[in-house]
């Protein structure tokens, strides 16, 4: 079975602290070549250095990860493209977050590859699915809580 660890599609969703909840529109992060057209209603990493961006958010990755994918598969852009997390090492991604408790939905998979195992460490939570669908579009979705 091929190992690869990828991830397409990263959402942000409200944060609550105790039990107050903020008004916190959600952050949709599309992994993808800056050449690539970008979701609408997402924000595009490429594989850049952490960084301020220029939208209003700082994030990126620990070092430079161009490992990015644009299949030309699927038309629709969020499940068509990907980044992967180990191909060439061990890389983290970080998004500059208040402090709280958000919702993060994940979703994992390549759509050019059905054999294929990904995994994700999320504030020291392991997320560990396996992709065997035929399918492109059946990709993995994990949905969790995470604080900042």
């Amino acid at each position: 079975m091929k190992t690869t660890k990828t991830i397409m599609t990263l959402m942000l969703l409200c944060p609550v602290l105790s039990s107050v909840t903020f008004a916190f529109d959600p952050i949709y992060i599309n992994f993808q070549p800056a050449a690539s057209p970008v979701p609408a209603g997402y924000l595009a990493d490429g594989g850049d250095n952490y960084g301020d961006r220029g939208n209003g958010y700082s994030y990126g990755w620990d070092g430079d990860n161009f490992e990015v994918r644009d299949r030309n598969i699927d038309p629709d852009q969020r499940y068509d493209t990907l980044n992967h997390f180990q191909k060439s090492g061990t890389d983290s991604w970080e998004i500059e977050l208040p402090n709280g408790t958000y919702d993060v939905d994940v979703v994992f998979g390549d759509p050019g590859y059905t054999d294929q195992v990904n995994d994700m460490n999320v504030e020291g939570i392991m997320l560990c699915l396996l992709y065997t669908s035929p399918s492109p579009r059946d990709l993995s979705t994990s949905r969790m809580p995470s604080s900042a």
